[in-house]
Order: structure tokens, then sequence, then C-alpha cells
């Protein structure tokens, strides 16, 4: 900010801070009268030939605008990132009238600073979450400096995808897409406990081979990777039903976990079903709302439903379906509403459980 020295401006500054101010005594010349204001707390702001526009603003330490390294922040003390994020972050320089010298001390492991540039770039590695304090420091050729405190936040990153619950036969083959990624590109060892025998991990796929027979079950899968002096680990439920059972499995919103089984009332809501059939069984399979306040209905655009459909399936002994729910009432608790799968046997229709 440039400031322009008249007598008006003198006293237009004495009418206001009183003749007794260090920067407003008379008689000075006007480079007596700029060195003189360089020792007082008042900078000048010369808008105009309007006495009026004559602004007085509290020059504190540290925030000078006429050290040509200062550092202008947005006064939050706080910079974000994930781990392995990209960063390419760098701070303004209003006053610099040339090149600086930056240094960066503090910052999370994979994070650097460009000392000509002031660019902070990098990706933070995956063992870095937590809250790191650095210290940025601006220094001008002619040895003008500022420095900056703030805290780096680096968020936690968990390197593997999101995997649904699993639901499959004894001899079923398997392909599941499961994969871990690194955007830093660290080496990668991978661990498993608790997968149904026969089940093995690719890396470049996820899950492939089929289940054993005789490994029907409930299965609690543990899966880490390790990498970057990290690791990131997920667990996910995998149950595996024998050839002889048939069973359906529904995936409200298309997904088997139940961490979003919820809907609005009125709208139809899209239930995926996986359908495990009989070596005998032959016809379709139906729908129907057992419990509750709901319909269910084949159509997307349907609002209104009805307590039950019938499906045709061609796919055996294994296979998907659609359909979708409507509630008709808000739920009041986790189980006041309950939609059956049932297949045809023998000219009755039999649960699917």
């Amino acid at each position: 900010m440039r400031s322009f020295i008249s007598t008006l401006i003198v006293a237009a500054l004495c009418s206001l801070i009183g003749t007794d101010n260090s920067y407003a005594t008379r008689g000075r010349s006007v480079a007596e009268e700029e060195k003189a204001f360089e020792f007082s707390n008042v900078m000048l702001d010369w808008a105009g030939p309007d006495v009026n526009n004559l602004l007085l603003i509290d020059n504190k330490a540290g925030d000078d605008d006429r050290n040509e390294a200062f550092i202008a922040t947005t006064g939050e003390p706080y910079m974000y990132s994930m781990e392995g994020e990209a960063v390419n972050d760098r701070f303004d320089t209003p006053n610099a009238r040339g090149p600086l010298t930056w240094r960066a001390d503090g910052l999370p492991r994979g994070l650097s600073i460009n000392a000509v540039t002031g660019l902070i770039s990098g990706r933070a590695q995956y063992d870095q979450a937590g809250s790191h304090p650095v210290r940025l420091t601006a220094t001008s050729k002619r040895g003008h400096t500022h420095t900056v405190k703030f805290d780096w936040v680096v968020r936690d990153t968990k390197r593997w995808e999101w995997i649904d619950d699993q639901y499959h036969r004894v001899g079923e083959p398997l392909k599941v897409k499961f994969q871990a990624h690194d955007a830093i590109g660290n080496k990668l060892t991978y661990k498993f406990d608790g997968l149904p025998p026969g089940v093995e991990f690719d890396e470049k796929v996820g899950f492939v081979g089929k289940v054993k027979a005789g490994g029907e079950g409930k299965y609690k899968v543990t899966a880490s990777v390790t990498g970057g002096n990290a690791t990131d680990t997920t667990t996910f439920p995998w149950t595996v039903f024998a050839e002889s059972r048939a069973v359906a499995v529904f995936a409200m919103n298309d997904t088997f976990a139940h961490c979003d089984d919820v809907g609005l009332v009125g709208s139809p809501h899209p239930v995926l079903v996986k359908y495990f059939l009989g070596p005998s069984d032959s016809g379709p399979i139906k729908i129907e709302v057992t419990q509750g306040a709901a319909a269910v209905t084949t159509e997307k655009g349907d609002v209104v439903g009805s307590k039950s459909v019938i499906i045709q399936v061609t796919d055996r002994p294994i296979g998907w379906i659609r359909f979708y729910s409507i509630g008709k009432a808000p739920s009041t608790g986790t189980d006041d509403i309950t939609i059956k799968a049932f297949r045809w046997v023998d000219g009755t229709w039999v649960d699917m459980h």
C-alpha cells in the first residue's frame, strides 16, 4: 500500500489524532515526515482528493504491509489434507517486490516447500494422520522476514475400497472386486484372516475361486494392506450357504450391508435380490410384504404397488431379480416392515429363508 504525504494530509491527521503525535509534528520536510512515519503505529491510505478518504489503520507488529515478506492468511490457523491427497498450496505475499526465500518446518512427511516459489506440494504419507505444527517463513532480498504458524491437519485415508457384505454358495465361482489404492505408489503387502476355504485374493481383481465343499457358514473377514509405514484394515461379513439350501438375500438400495436400509415414505426404493434355488425348484419367486405399512412393485415409477409381486426367474440355480419397496408410513423401529421371498414348490409357496 503506497502512502502519499501532503500538507493537506498532515493537517487532516493533526485534526484526527492531535498535534502531539510524533508523526504530525510541524516544521519537518516531507522526507523527514516519511521517516518519522516509519516509527509510528499509523498507516495512511490516500484514496482521493477528499480528506474524508483518509484511513487510519493499526499497523501491528507482524501485520505491516510494508514488509516485503508479509504472508497473507485467512486468519484460520489450520491447513487440511488427506493422507495420499495431492497438495499444491501457495501463500499470497501482496507486498513482495521481488523474489522471496521460503522455509517450512514441521510439514507432514511427504510434503515439501519450494524455497524459490513457496509452493507446498506432495502427498502426505499414510502414517501421517494427525495435527502437525508448521512454521512458515518468507524472507526478502532486503532482509525483510515474516513467519506464520499453523497446524497442518492430515485426515486418515483407508486405502481399501468399500466392499459390501458377501453372500455365496458352496461351489459358486467367485469374482468379487476388491482392491487397495495407494496414490503415492508404495509397495503394498496383503494379509487376510477369516476367508472361506477356497477363496483367494488377486490384487488386480479381488477375490476369486470358489468355496470348497463343507465350507458353508458365517465368516468375519479381516483384510489388511501395508505400505508406506502404515497398515489399513477393514472387516466385513461373508456368508456361505450349503448347495442344497434355497434362500434369498435382499440388498436394500442395492447394498447387502444394512447401513443404508432407509427410504422415504411414498417413494419407490430399489431392492436387489440374490436368490439360490434348490435342485428341484422350477417356478417363479414371489416377493411379499408380510408385516408393516409397505408395498412392493416391479415398476420403478410405481408409487402405489401391492402387497406382493410374482417374478419369473431364468437364471438357475443362482441369479438376481429386482423389485422396489414403497413405505406407506414412517418407521418406528428396525423390524416393523418385513418383506420376504417365496419359491413355488409342489403347488405351494415356501419361504426362502
